[in-house]
């Protein structure tokens, strides 16, 4: 299933459930929020550091090499189904 590696965290601050992606390749943890992309890095155990969130839009620094930005860019796409599908069958 092209959504099996969306995995579901729980905030440690507001106590509220989310579904995030991680990222091998970028170190990071990506999720949506209402229209924004966020995105935080990656806990050893494989946990979305949410300490460190960050928009996707307010990124700096280095730019993205070609890979990366392909990365972000399927990142964007499983997320994008996943919350589809989600919001799909509670609409049901």
């Amino acid at each position: 299933m092209i959504t099996s590696d969306i995995k579901k965290g729980i905030d440690p601050e507001t106590d509220t459930e989310f579904y995030y992606y991680n990222s091998e390749t970028m170190g990071h943890s990506f999720w949506f929020d209402q229209d924004t992309l966020w995105s935080c890095p990656t806990n050893i155990d494989g946990t979305p550091d949410t300490m460190g969130l960050t928009p996707v839009e307010d990124w700096c620094g280095d730019p993205l090499d070609s890979d990366q930005f392909r990365e972000l860019i399927q990142i964007t796409q499983k997320l994008t189904l996943f919350y589809g599908l989600q919001s799909m069958i509670s609409f049901k």
